[in-house]
């Protein structure tokens, strides 16, 4: 493996275990509150953490869902990190 794989691998790692971290960090009442979405949840949804933008511009947020490819009416960039099934308001 060359030495630009080998980096280009463990960029990718580094970047997916940020990403995991972030959406963790999120909660059901973070998003019910407006903290993280100001849309909120309503009952039967759930909430699932989307990227969005490239690059060292991406940022992580929660959002509300009916089904895994579609966050918050974005279906572009949607990336499930956690269901948390019913997210009640």
């Amino acid at each position: 493996m060359s030495a630009f794989k080998l980096r280009l691998c463990f960029v990718m790692i580094f970047i997916l275990s940020v990403i995991i971290v972030k959406c963790e960090a999120l909660t059901c009442n973070e998003v019910n509150n407006g903290v993280t979405n100001p849309k909120g949840c309503t009952t039967s949804h759930y909430c699932y953490g989307y990227i969005e933008g490239e690059g060292n511009n991406a940022k992580v947020y929660a959002g509300c869902t009916n089904n895994a490819g579609f966050c918050n009416g974005k279906v572009a960039n949607c990336q499930l990190c956690r269901d948390y099934n019913n997210c009640n308001v």
